[in-house]
């Protein structure tokens, strides 16, 4: 697929950078991975102290914005891992995306 569109590294990195950049401007949100990565983590910006509670927060969220036409997924872990991250929202990037595509789908998270 690369040998036949070499365009696709760099239009994912852009759309990951854009995608980051939007995200982090949404209040009560944080982006808890790094820019480079097309898999962002999206964690609560103030945490309840509670983690199921966050977690319920968190799908609420995901919810909100599959009524808005946004699909999101949230990150989810084995009860038994020693060091499990905080929860999260997972949203990924995608070289197929437009710049549309990218506006549109922050502001169904937005609305969330």
């Amino acid at each position: 697929m690369l040998e036949s569109d070499p365009s696709i590294v760099p239009t994912l990195k852009r759309n990951t950078q854009r995608l980051h950049a939007g995200l982090k401007k949404i209040n009560g949100l944080a982006v808890t991975s790094d820019v480079i990565s097309p898999a962002i983590h999206v964690a609560l910006a103030k945490s309840s102290g509670n983690r199921e509670e966050d977690e319920d927060k968190l799908q609420a969220i995901v919810n909100k914005a599959l009524d808005n036409g946004v699909l999101l997924t949230r990150a989810k872990y084995v009860e038994a891992e020693k060091f499990r991250p905080p929860p999260s929202i997972r949203v990924c990037a995608s070289s197929a995306f437009s710049d549309e595509d990218i506006d549109q789908a922050l502001k169904g998270i937005q609305k969330a």
